[in-house]
C-alpha cells in the first residue's frame, strides 16, 4: 500500500500543502528550516497517529490555528483508503478511516509498516535498552497479530503490581500469574524475533565496511536459568524493599556486538548510521515477508554521515523491497534517484513544488 495522495493542513509551518508522491523514491529537497522534516512527521502523524519528534501535540499546530489535519489517500492495487487525523490546540484528537471513526492509534497503525530513520536514529545502538525494546516489538506487532494485546496484558499486570509494592499491599502477588503469562510470552517473541533479525542482517548489503561481524542476541531482563515466576519469587523481598519489580521483559535487550566488542565502542558515527539503517532493513525484509505488505520508510536527512555509495546501496535495497520512500536532503545532488517512479519536491519556506 502507497500513499497516493497527501494533503496537510496547519501543520507545524506547513500552512496548507498537497503532495502526489511517486510509488519509489520521493526525494524532498530545501534549505534547513525549510519544512522538510514536518512533511515526515505529518506522513508519521497520519500512519500511526503520533510525531516521532515530540509528545507535545500543541507544537504540531502552526501558530495561531486552532487545529491541525493530515489527509492521506493510500493505494493498495486497485483498492483506495482515505484516512484523517484531525487534532485541536486543545488536545483532542481523532482519527477516521473511509469516513468512520478509529478509536486507537494502533488501529490506525495496523497492518500498515511505517518506518523512520532520523538523525537521532543512533540511539538504537549507542542508547539505552528501551530504544532496542521499541525496535523489536515494532516488529512484532506488525507480523504477530496478538502481540499488542499480550504486551498491553504484560504493561497492566507490571503497573498493577508496582503500585501495590510501593504501598506495601499484600495484593501485589495476585498481579504475578498474569505477569508471568504475558510476560513469558513477550519475552519468546523477542527472542525469536531476534534470532530471524540477525539470520536477515547477515545478508545485508550495508555492513561491508564495519570493522568485524555483527552479532545480535536478546537479554531476557532475568536470570536465564529461571523462568520468569522463578525470578519473581527469587526477588520477593527485593522488589518488597524497592517497591518495584526487579526481573521481566521490561528489563530485556537487544545486545549488539562487533565480534566481542559493544558496537557502541568501536563504531564510528557513520558507521553506527550503517549499521541502524542495516537492522532497519532487515526488520522491513522480514515484514514484508510475513505479511506480503510493502513499507513505507522516512528516512531524514539521509546524506548525513553516509557517503554516496551507501546511500544508493540503501535506496537500492528499499526499492527492490517495494517500499516507498521519503527522502530528505539539502542538496539534491547528495541523493541521485535513478529509479522508475521516483519524484522530486523542492521545499521552501513551508511551501512544495513538484519538480520532477
Amino acid at each position: 500500500m502507497t500513499i497516493k495522495r497527501l494533503d496537510v493542513r496547519n501543520f507545524r509551518n506547513l500552512q496548507e500543502v498537497t503532495l502526489e508522491p511517486g510509488p519509489a523514491i520521493n526525494l524532498i529537497e530545501g534549505p534547513n528550516g525549510s519544512g522538510k522534516t514536518s512533511l515526515l512527521e505529518a506522513i508519521h502523524v497520519a500512519g500511526v497517529g503520533r510525531s516521532f519528534l515530540t509528545h507535545h501535540r500543541q507544537l504540531l499546530i502552526r501558530q495561531g490555528c486552532p487545529e491541525a489535519t493530515v489527509f492521506v489517500i493510500r493505494q493498495d492495487q486497485d483498492r483506495e483508503e482515505r484516512t484523517g487525523v484531525r487534532f485541536s490546540a486543545g488536545g483532542e484528537w481523532e482519527f477516521r478511516r473511509d469516513g468512520e471513526r478509529i478509536n486507537t492509534r494502533a488501529a490506525l497503525a495496523q497492518g500498515k509498516p511505517l518506518a523512520v530513520i532520523t538523525p537521532e536514529s543512533h540511539a538504537l545502538v549507542e542508547g539505552g535498552p528501551k530504544e532496542r525494546r521499541s525496535f523489536l516489538d515494532w516488529g512484532l506487532f506488525h507480523v504477530e497479530q496478538d502481540f499488542l494485546e499480550v504486551w498491553r496484558r504484560y504493561q497492566r499486570a507490571l503497573r498493577q503490581r508496582n503500585a501495590c509494592l510501593a504501598q506495601g499491599a499484600e495484593e501485589a502477588s495476585a498481579w504475578t500469574p498474569m505477569l508471568c503469562e504475558a510476560g513469558t510470552r513477550v519475552d519468546g517473541g523477542r527472542r525469536a524475533w531476534v534470532e530471524r533479525v540477525a539470520a536477515e542482517l547477515g545478508q545485508s548489503p550495508l555492513l561491508g565496511s564495519l570493522p568485524g561481524g555483527v552479532h545480535l542476541w536478546y537479554e531476557r531482563g532475568w536470570i536465564k536459568e529461571h523462568s520468569l515466576a522463578e525470578a519473581l519469587e527469587r526477588d520477593t523481598e527485593r522488589d518488597r524493599r524497592d517497591g518495584l519489580t526487579h526481573s521481566g521483559p521490561h528489563r530485556g535487550d537487544m545486545k549488539i556486538r562487533i565480534d566481542d566488542h559493544p558496537a557502541s565502542d568501536v563504531l564510528s558515527r557513520g558507521q553506527e548510521k550503517l549499521l541502524v539503517c542495516g537492522l532497519w532493513l532487515a526488520q522491513l525484509v522480514l515484514v514484508r515477508e510475513i505479511t506480503a505488505r510493502a513499507p513505507i520508510v522516512l528516512l531524514d536527512d539521509l546524506p548525513s554521515e553516509l557517503d554516496e555509495r551507501n546511500r544508493c546501496l540503501l535506496l537500492e535495497a528499499l526499492v527492490a523491497l517495494g517500499a516507498q520512500v521519503f527522502v530528505t536532503t539539502t542538496d539534491r545532488s547528495l541523493t541521485p534517484t535513478p529509479f522508475s517512479g521516483s519524484r522530486l519536491f523542492h521545499v521552501e519556506q513551508g511551501c512544495i513544488t513538484t519538480v520532477v
